[in-house]
């Protein structure tokens, strides 16, 4: 990668399926190198292990069982870099366990976002957490391996109806976007699916989330 400035890196990214055992080191290397109108010989790159993220899954419930351990395993857990940081790359997830543990492949330092598929329509995501610090809004820096990672799903959702006027008469052409309060966090992190909505008009201009 050259960035406009004459700098060139290159940063190696691996990224294994669920069922491939993760390897021990994996590593990354990113040199800065001044390109001017001379050949360049002799650049020593030096390679650092990278870091990964492992934890649990959690489902908190009031009427809903927790998962078979098949459907535990149906979560998948992917790891993606925040496109301002650097080019992108593909993602392969990861699944927990039976016990709902899961371990990701390693990565180089960075500002990542966790995105994560719940193994069923009954359950949504409640909070994705390390260290007590909420994740689903903000970017993981990852400067380090991390342990404890938790992700929780819960089957109590809430719901929001209501409908869309023009002037006196019932809209019918309008979209409905409903977006975390805090714009200025998902704007400078990338927005999570997760936590947002978009719906079309319903009758009358009524709509439900």
């Amino acid at each position: 990668f050259v960035s406009g400035n004459g700098v060139a890196t290159r940063t190696v990214h691996v990224n294994l399926g669920p069922s491939a055992p993760l390897p021990e080191p994996t590593l990354w290397a990113q040199q800065p190198v001044t390109v001017d109108e001379t050949d360049i010989a002799g650049v020593s790159v030096a390679l650092s292990t990278g870091f990964g993220i492992s934890g649990r899954v959690e489902f908190e419930s009031t009427n809903t069982p927790r998962p078979a351990p098949e459907k535990i395993a149906s979560v998948s857990v992917s790891v993606v870099q925040n496109e301002r940081d650097g080019p992108a790359f593909a993602v392969t997830p990861v699944h927990p366990d039976a016990d709902g543990r899961f371990t990701t492949a390693k990565y180089a330092p960075g500002k990542y976002a966790i995105q994560v598929a719940a193994p069923g329509p009954e359950w949504t995501i409640k909070s994705m957490t390390t260290g007590g610090r909420e994740l689903s809004m903000q970017a993981l820096d990852l400067v380090g391996d991390v342990t404890d990672a938790v992700i929780t799903f819960t089957d109590q959702v809430a719901e929001l109806s209501g409908s869309v006027k023009d002037g006196t008469a019932a809209a019918s052409d309008a979209i409905v976007f409903l977006f975390p309060w805090d714009y200025l966090t998902w704007m400078a992190n990338g927005l999570p699916s997760q936590r947002s909505r978009t719906v079309t008009l319903g009758k009358a201009g009524a709509f439900v989330i």
